[in-house]
């Protein structure tokens, strides 16, 4: 959608599109926002380009937002609107999505790369930057993208399927895109093979445990699980299963937690399909291919794995001779070491422009 005649927008800035609002779990907004927003964008192109704008739209959810909220489709519907409003005039912006806020920068994209392909005489088209976190539209891992199409109509509630992997103008392997997650976040990293019970509750307990609480982790954590298309994916690895979280939280020792997660780490892995890139769109399915032999092995080597895990926070050493399996358990190769993480520094691309004059395509 074209703008013309709206303010001039604000050059190379940053635009932040919030999570969902929910009382009691996630409800992060204002500066707070912004604070959780810098050190992710920072790692990624350098510095934070100022001003940092948030966008104005309910980030809401009827019924969790309340009895008299927008839906969530509403909420999509009036976030892209107002999105591609304060980007209209910014040659090359920043657009940082959390939650609903990366499912609406997913409708954005989508709608940038339609306009791409037939813009209007004089439309300035813009080269944005793209960082989302907790991306619900995450191709293998976001709930929206597990169910892809599916809709409920009495809550309002549209899963939109995956985000792009391409952005209309961008050459060949360029990177636009980075797509950041926490293991076993339930909304962002949700199972492939949610008949995997114990993956299933473990996702269900990384919504409340992981999924609102990015602010919590760092990128310089993160591991990059390599690039589709467009975009580069990371993971910030969980150091200990969601599932295990509220034990923590009653004083059961590390050392016992430890021992514990290497084993069921086995069992809950067997519920996603790390083989696939994370840019792979991937539906649920629920008859996962699983080798119970294989798998049994796995779990029968974890236990070890779990005790050594237990006695070397003791400081007593791994007796058992075994090593850490590292994020995605025993039985699957380590995702690539994480000195991909590291800042980029990109600097912002210029703007394509078209005939005489400078209009703007802001996006949706």
């Amino acid at each position: 959608m074209v703008y013309p005649g709206r303010r001039s927008g604000r050059l190379r800035a940053t635009y932040g599109v919030k999570p969902t609002q929910i009382p009691g779990l996630l409800s992060i907004d204002g500066q707070a926002f912004e604070n959780l927003a810098e050190p992710y964008i920072a790692a990624i192109v350098g510095s934070v380009p100022r001003p940092f704008t948030t966008v104005d739209y309910p980030a809401s959810a009827f019924p969790l937002t309340g009895l008299f909220s927008p839906t969530a489709d509403q909420s999509h519907v009036i976030g892209r609107a107002e999105l591609a409003k304060d980007v209209t005039g910014d040659p090359a912006p920043v657009i940082f999505g959390y939650s609903q806020g990366a499912s609406v920068v997913t409708l954005y994209k989508r709608d940038f790369n339609a306009l791409y392909a037939n813009p209007l005489p004089g439309t300035m088209i813009p080269r944005p930057t793209f960082v989302v976190i907790g991306n619900i539209t995450r191709p293998n891992g976001g709930f929206f993208a597990r169910i892809p199409g599916l809709q409920i109509s009495i809550i309002g509630l549209r899963l939109y399927g995956a985000t792009p992997t391409e952005t209309a103008g961008a050459a060949a392997g360029q990177i636009t895109t980075y797509d950041i997650v926490g293991q076993y976040d339930g909304a962002a990293d949700f199972p492939a093979h949610p008949a995997n019970l114990l993956a299933l509750a473990n996702a269900v307990f990384g919504t409340l445990y992981v999924h609102p609480n990015y602010q919590h982790l760092s990128f310089r954590d993160a591991v990059s699980q390599g690039q589709h298309g467009d975009t580069a994916y990371y993971m910030i690895p969980a150091e200990l299963l969601p599932l295990l979280q509220p034990l923590a939280q009653l004083g059961v020792p590390t050392p016992l937690l430890a021992a514990l997660d290497a084993p069921l780490r086995v069992l809950v892995e067997a519920g996603y399909n790390r083989a696939a890139s994370p840019g792979q769109p991937t539906p649920v399915d629920l008859v996962p291919a699983v080798n119970p032999v294989a798998l049994a092995i796995n779990v029968a080597r974890a236990i070890p794995t779990g005790i050594d895990d237990g006695l070397q926070q003791l400081g007593l050493g791994r007796p058992f001779g075994t090593t850490e399996a590292g994020p995605y358990g025993l039985g699957i190769p380590p995702p690539t070491p994480s000195d991909t993480a590291s800042p980029m520094g990109a600097s912002p691309p210029s703007p394509i422009r078209t005939g005489n004059v400078s209009t703007n395509l802001g996006g949706a």
